[in-house]
């Protein structure tokens, strides 16, 4: 996983999904063709060695940084798992 490792993404923009982790412009970039891909690595990489666009990325991805895996665990899977069974029949 990039965005764990503090790396901005760029990903196809293949629906909504993506927006969970993907804030296009803000920690990552969303692209529908070869075309814009080729153009925003273009952007990116343009004045390098000196790259403000991508250190803006690089920057909101460590600010933004998405949950752990295993703190996303304990977060919603596991008061699942540890609820009494009477509160689980009532909650369907």
């Amino acid at each position: 996983d990039l965005m764990g490792a503090g790396v901005p993404v760029l990903a196809l923009n293949y629906g909504a999904c993506l927006a969970e982790q993907v804030r296009n412009g803000e920690n990552g970039l969303l692209f529908e063709s070869s075309e814009e891909l080729a153009g925003q690595f273009y952007e990116l990489f343009k004045t390098f060695p000196l790259t403000p666009r991508l250190d803006e990325l690089r920057n909101n991805v460590r600010r933004l940084q998405p949950l752990r895996w295993f703190e996303g665990w304990k977060a919603e899977a596991a008061p699942i798992f540890t609820m009494p069974p009477s509160s689980c029949e009532s909650s369907f």
